[in-house]
């Protein structure tokens, strides 16, 4: 199934595709060298930097990698084992395949809940985050932010603003 990603959040660049690149190296789903040629053979490259790193290996050691994504499915669609493409630009012309194909290895349910500031006097302690019904801790809370390729928290709680309902679809072996 695709899955579409975009390149910016909020106008800020997330790295995704690169970030992705690198947790499919990490993981063993592709070598080293096809990661450094899918990121030089990237042509919408977001990410400036590399036009001063010496080499794509050297590049891919340093991006975060992003092991899953968070998605709305009221349909349930999502499971492991299926096929996953990739894409930027999804449903235009420009609609580009960033990576091989995937593996779904598996998928989680995932909520954000919102409480009223006014029973929680920190303005995080009003926001719990779930995985198959467990409440995270606030460690557990960053790493996820991480693992979904956010540089930070207050990046992925910008991001995640209000009440949310979904699954974690993931080609990692990432587990919460």
């Amino acid at each position: 199934m695709t899955l579409g990603f975009s390149t910016k959040i909020n106008g800020k660049p997330n790295y995704f595709p690169e970030k992705i690149i690198s947790a499919l190296q990490l993981e063993g789903v592709i070598s080293i060298e096809k990661a450094c040629e899918l990121l030089r053979d990237y042509p919408l490259l977001v990410d400036e930097r590399l036009r001063f790193i010496d080499t794509y290996r050297t590049a891919i050691e340093n991006y975060k990698p992003k092991g899953h994504t968070i998605r709305r499915d009221e349909h349930n669609r999502w499971r492991a084992g299926m096929d996953i493409h990739p894409v930027i630009n999804n449903r235009t012309r420009n609609r580009f395949q960033f990576a091989p194909v995937i593996k779904c290895v598996r998928v989680q349910d995932y909520r954000i809940g919102y409480f009223p500031e006014e029973n929680y006097p920190c303005p995080l302690n009003n926001i719990h985050v779930y995985i198959d019904g467990n409440v995270l801790s606030d460690a557990a809370v960053k790493q996820l932010a991480i693992n979904d390729g956010f540089d930070t928290v207050a990046d992925f709680f910008a991001y995640f603003n209000t009440d949310f309902t979904g699954k974690i679809i993931h080609w990692t072996d990432l587990k919460y």
